[in-house]
């Protein structure tokens, strides 16, 4: 092999790269070589192509990985919401305390027990068998004055409606009560929540339609021992919170009658059960 002069070595070198870059593009070194051996000895331009051939391979070993990333099928999701609130339950919307939140503007007598325990219970105990037409939400419901002057305001006609607790009236000191009601007539439904039935009833409400409406709502249980512990309860007037109550009540009874009708202890539904 003859020495290379410095035109040939130039020649040579362009062809390596040349070759390379058709082996890329083309998978084929014939073309470059066909032309570089027309130029230079074919000694040299295939030297020059080992010799390119090896720095690009060493080039492309050294280059570091690019650090992959990889998106699991359980990665972030979005949600996206409507302006309109809706039910969790059905997806629905508008008011009538069918999840859409509302505003009252009322008088409101707020009581905070123990301390205002004794009024509290008394405030209870007048209101609780008003002439106008009652609606009841409770998880505890055992308080026995109560059921005495429910059952009495029934036999003088006041139409009276109660949803209770399922795991409440399944215990020893609800079930009788429950069961009191229920005999004499009063319209009883037993229920949990339409957002499944592991979840419990945990409301504590009254409204009365007195003409204005009496509305009692706190933490209390209607129970004997309530008044002695840690609670609120706040009595007001007010016919928006009054139909909404009633509108929410009435949900609960036609659910509890459609999809939880073991838990009933009446024997049939009330009337404006569908």
């Amino acid at each position: 092999m003859r020495p290379l002069s410095l035109v040939s070595g130039v020649l040579f070198l362009i062809s390596g790269i040349g070759a390379l870059l058709v082996t890329v593009f083309f998978g084929d070194f014939a073309p470059v070589i066909w032309i570089g051996s027309s130029v230079v000895g074919a000694g040299e331009l295939i030297g020059g192509i080992l010799l390119i051939a090896g720095i690009a391979l060493i080039a492309s070993r050294a280059k570091p990985a690019l650090p992959q990333t990889i998106i699991p099928e359980t990665g972030h999701q979005t949600e996206s919401y409507s302006n309109a609130p809706t039910n969790s339950t059905n997806g629905s919307t508008g008011n009538g305390g069918g999840g859409a939140p509302f505003q009252i503007t009322a008088k409101i007598t707020c009581y905070l027990l123990p301390d205002d325990g004794k009024a509290a219970e008394q405030e209870f105990l007048n209101h609780i068998s008003d002439p106008g037409e009652t609606y009841i939400i409770a998880y505890g419901f055992t308080l026995v004055p109560m059921i005495d002057d429910l059952i009495a305001a029934h036999k003088k006609s006041v139409p009276i409606h109660i949803f209770l607790d399922h795991t409440q009236s399944e215990g020893t000191m609800q079930k009788p009560q429950v069961r009191r009601l229920v005999d004499a007539g009063v319209e009883v439904t037993i229920g949990t929540s339409p957002a499944g039935s592991k979840y419990i009833c945990h409301t504590k409400g009254v409204v009365s339609d007195d003409n204005p409406p009496w509305c009692w709502e706190g933490s209390t249980n209607f129970s004997q021992s309530a008044w002695n512990q840690v609670n609120t309860a706040m009595v007001f007037t007010s016919q928006q919170w009054y139909d909404n109550f009633v509108a929410q009540f009435k949900r609960l009874r036609q659910f509890a009658w459609s999809n939880e009708r073991r838990f009933q202890v009446m024997k049939i539904p009330p009337q404006a059960v569908k």
